[in-house]
């Protein structure tokens, strides 16, 4: 690179500190979306902004109700504990956007154990997984 021209010398170091104040900067955004264990988290709950559409205006519902018995009003749940009186095990929370109308489910999966029948246990393959969604 002796014989080469100063101006592309110089252009070559500008494309240099570009690429490395890309880098750095992709370094942060990353850092800002992930969880502890390093996996991208761009959920409406972590971000409080719609994945989708980039609202930062949504609806938070800790509790989801649903006709029971006798138009009795009970949280909705993956599924319910006790005979005569039941209590709801993994009890739903949404969060909707209010733009694009886009809705996150979220419960508690402690205490409930997959049947074969109404709770299945779906495992995916973990080789495939190079990121969120792949």
């Amino acid at each position: 690179m002796a014989d080469t021209d100063p101006a592309l010398k110089a252009e070559l170091q500008t494309l240099r500190e570009t690429v490395e104040s890309l880098r750095e900067e992709l370094r942060a955004l990353r850092d800002s979306v992930s969880d502890a264990q390093g996996a991208i988290n761009l959920s409406m709950r972590s971000q409080t902004r719609c994945p989708a559409c980039g609202c930062v205006k949504l609806l938070h519902a800790p509790e989801v109700l649903d006709r029971g018995e006798s138009n009795s009003r009970n949280r909705m749940s993956l599924d319910k504990k006790g005979v005569i009186f039941t209590k709801p095990v993994g009890a739903f929370e949404v969060y909707a956007c209010t733009n694009c109308g886009l809705v996150e489910w979220y419960t508690e999966v402690g205490g409930i154990k997959p049947d074969g029948k109404r709770i299945l246990l779906v495992v995916g393959d973990e080789s495939k997984s190079t990121g969120p969604y792949r």
